[in-house]
């Protein structure tokens, strides 16, 4: 059964030439999965909600943006406007975020080390 990404993005362990070679490789959203990732894994990732049954209609929104958006024309939040929850955002959105208010973050940390950190610089 081929597996479709879900979340923004995951990392799967997967074969990466002829001789046998693995490594654990990034899978953004929209990609199915190779078929040798290990079981456990993908049932991981299936429990969280990361990735779906490729053959099910899909999920993913796929289709490109209206517009696209000018960081130029961003406007800070006044202090009366509702801050962003940054919970519900996945690693690729957190970054974005960081990026979008000039906030210098080391983009190797991990989902809730980077969240940790944005909202320290705040």
């Amino acid at each position: 059964m081929a597996y479709r990404v879900t979340a923004g993005r995951v990392s799967a362990e997967t074969k990466v030439n002829e001789k046998g070679g693995r490594a654990t490789v990034d899978f953004h959203r929209g990609a199915v999965l190779p078929d040798d990732v290990p079981d456990e894994h993908l049932q991981s990732l299936l429990r969280l909600g990361h990735v779906e049954d490729a053959e099910a209609e899909s999920t993913v929104d796929d289709s490109e943006p209206d517009e696209e958006l000018d960081l130029e024309e961003h406007v800070p939040l006044d202090e009366g406007e509702k801050q962003p929850d940054l919970s519900a955002m996945d690693k690729d959105e957190l970054l974005a975020y960081a990026d979008e208010h000039e906030i210098a973050v080391d983009k190797r940390l991990g989902v809730d080390n980077l969240r940790a950190a944005i909202e320290a610089a705040e």
